[in-house]
């Protein structure tokens, strides 16, 4: 009976050390291998004052690095725990801390990952604010990379590339609708129907032409005819209710433009 009870409590004992032994191995958790996050803007890496992390599968970054480069006017409200950003054409981006809730423009929107403070700095999702001013993002999961693309350089005239690179309306809002493609040897002329764009994207759009380097030579934001120039590209817009037209072409004297640059 002794030599019975012996063996039970044996058996016990080696059962007991299994179980402890792998419940030890659960609750130890296996080491993470941290990859460093690479976020380039316009071909350039982007040098954050505290690393991105990513929560959630969002990619978070330090505020005030990625607003700069992406043109805004990023403001701080301590007392709301809210930050504003204003893009240059006129786009009004509202987040709140530890709230999944952020407006652009008016409208609510839901983040998967709601803006933090870390270490003195604020963390704001890349993707919802680099999207918003317009620009292109792309995520390399191999490589842990986040390119973004400028917004007067995610979306170029397909047809016109071999001729020159410009920004499409279409970086703007993909409500302009190309109606008519003309090109010969001197340049080419594009019309859209923007009864569905509106004029605040047309000068959306022209904000783009000047930031990509085309120099406005004539014409105000709200007026139906501008010209813009870069050397040796002219381009001229033209608005009416329900078209909007593009002319360009070479210019490499600026015998047509003088007159508007003395």
């Amino acid at each position: 009976m002794k030599k019975i009870i012996s063996l039970v409590l044996m058996a016990f004992f080696c059962f007991s050390s299994v179980v402890f032994a792998a419940e030890g191995l659960l609750i130890a958790p296996a080491p993470k291998t941290e990859k460093e996050i690479t976020v380039i803007f316009d071909g350039e890496k982007l040098v954050f004052d505290s690393d991105p992390v990513i929560i959630n599968g969002r990619t978070m970054v330090p505020m005030r690095k990625i607003f700069e480069e992406l043109g805004a006017t990023v403001g701080w409200d301590g007392d709301a725990r809210r930050v504003e950003a204003v893009f240059d054409d006129g786009t009004h981006i509202l987040l709140y801390i530890d709230n999944p809730v952020a407006y652009k423009n008016g409208e609510a929107k839901i983040l998967e990952t709601a803006p933090f403070i870390k270490d003195s700095r604020t963390f704001v999702p890349l993707r919802f604010v680099s999207e918003g001013s317009g620009a292109g993002v792309d995520w390399d999961g191999d490589t842990y990379t986040v390119t973004i693309t400028p917004p007067y350089l995610d979306c170029k005239f397909v047809p016109f590339g071999e001729f020159v690179e410009i920004p499409s309306p279409m970086s703007a809002s993909d409500s302009f609708v190309l109606t008519e493609y003309v090109r010969d040897s001197s340049g080419a002329v594009i019309t859209y129907d923007i009864k569905a764009a509106g004029m605040e994207n047309v000068i959306k759009y022209e904000t783009y032409l000047e930031a990509f380097g085309y120099e406005r030579i004539s014409g105000e934001a709200h007026d139906a005819e501008k010209i813009f120039y870069n050397k040796p590209v002219v381009i001229k817009t033209a608005v009416t209710k329900e078209q909007y037209k593009i002319n360009i072409y070479s210019d490499p004297e600026g015998n047509t433009i003088k007159k508007y640059l003395k």
